[in-house]
């Protein structure tokens, strides 16, 4: 049996929070306000990053792709991580 929606709705709140207190620090060294957070289907933290565009220098730094290089090589997410060098 599945989550029912008031939980699902509950754990979306907490991965927004997260995601939010992600794009403050984002905030706090200089760089634009965004934030994310990667989750596995049974509801865990499997990434996270926030834009570091400024600070590389790097237009492609955004906080979905360095989310990315804090999930671990195996596991869940290793099925739709690109091959390839990763930053991190």
């Amino acid at each position: 049996m599945g989550a029912s929606p008031g939980d699902a709705r509950a754990g979306d709140a907490r991965f927004m929070e997260l995601a939010l207190e992600l794009a403050a620090r984002a905030i706090g060294q200089g760089q634009t306000p965004f934030g994310a957070v990667l989750v596995d289907p049974a509801g865990q933290v499997i990434g996270r990053g926030h834009n570091t565009v400024r600070a590389d220098l790097d237009p492609t730094a955004h906080a979905a792709p360095r989310a990315e290089p804090t999930c671990p090589a195996t596991g869940p997410c290793s099925a739709w991580i690109a091959p390839g060098p990763r930053r991190g």
